[in-house]
């Protein structure tokens, strides 16, 4: 989870997308983080949060 509190991580998350772009990093890599920029928020995802299965990693 990444609290973007006033756009503080936008240049992080620019540079994660551009990443993306230039086939760095696999676009599902987005599934990894949430970007959330408010309390409330925060607190709604964290009370209908549903675990996902995890994965072997070893194997990709």
């Amino acid at each position: 989870m990444v609290y973007n509190i006033n756009g503080y991580y936008n240049t992080l998350l620019k540079m994660l997308e551009e990443a993306i772009e230039k086939d760095f990093m696999s676009p599902s890599n987005r599934d990894l983080f949430v970007v959330l920029e408010d309390m409330e928020e925060i607190f709604h995802y964290l009370d209908t949060y549903h675990k996902v299965k995890e994965q072997n990693y070893r194997n990709l």
